[in-house]
């Protein structure tokens, strides 16, 4: 072989390695920019995943809270149950007592007025006159007394009847979960930031927590809020986002 011919060899076997090394070299920056996509793909599922486990575990804590809160709510209402119980027991044993007392004086009353009726009639044997009315001035003042004290009595138990109604009223609503009919008070302050506001009525006026009110103004409709906590006097609700169509004040109507 000449070594023209050679020379030639030569520079095609250069030109294919060449060839080899540049298609090898675009393979592998290929290769690369493959592995770099797939690592960003990786890298956007990896904070995905981070931020639904984060949202997930917020869920879950958010979840647990408001399980102890119903579970603190169901323990306050039993607890508020069995006291009114209790208060309508005791009620009902002074009711008894007052009945049996007025039973008692009714009869005396009956007692004394045989015994008046009695001597009216006739003198009891070596009685004298002035005896007579002097006893029947003494049965007199202790009729007055007693129908005095029937009447001290009459009033107690009238008073105790309609306390024990009215405890008997505000189991009966707890138990059903409502409000007694035509409840109204007034928003007295207004939380945006923690979205509650506080009313001025309470469980003196039959208020239970857990039931939704109406707030209006001027006869439109505001929102709704939730009783949440009850005190003697006022309560606190948390305001319904679902159901809110303005922005409540101080003095808008809270009704049942």
């Amino acid at each position: 072989m000449s070594r023209l011919s050679i020379l030639r060899v030569l520079f095609i076997l250069i030109i294919v390695a060449s060839s080899i090394t540049i298609i090898k070299g675009w393979g592998t920056r290929s290769e690369k920019k493959k592995l770099e996509s797939n690592l960003e793909e990786q890298r956007v599922s990896n904070t995905k995943l981070i931020a639904d486990v984060a949202k997930e575990k917020t869920d879950l804590e958010k979840a647990q809270n408001d399980a102890r809160i119903q579970e603190k709510q169901l323990k306050d209402t039993t607890t508020e149950l069995e006291t009114q119980k209790s208060a309508l027991a005791a009620q009902e044993t002074r009711t008894r007592d007052v009945e049996t007392k007025l039973d008692d004086i009714t009869k005396d009353l009956a007692n004394k007025q045989a015994e008046i009726d009695k001597y009216t009639k006739s003198l009891p044997p070596g009685m004298t006159i002035d005896q007579v009315q002097s006893k029947l001035k003494e049965f007199e003042e202790q009729f007055t007394t007693l129908e005095q004290e029937k009447k001290v009595l009459n009033e107690q138990l009238q008073k105790l009847d309609g306390e024990k109604k009215a405890l008997e009223e505000q189991a009966k609503n707890r138990r059903e979960g409502k409000l007694p009919a035509g409840l109204t008070g007034h928003v007295l302050a207004v939380n945006d930031e923690w979205n509650f506001v506080v009313i001025d009525i309470g469980a003196k006026q039959g208020v239970i927590e857990n039931v939704p009110m109406i707030v209006s103004r001027d006869g439109a409709l505001i929102g709704k809020v939730k009783i949440t906590s009850v005190e003697p006097s006022v309560c606190i609700a948390d305001v319904m986002p679902e159901w809110k169509q303005g922005q409540i004040q101080e003095g808008d109507t809270v009704m049942f």
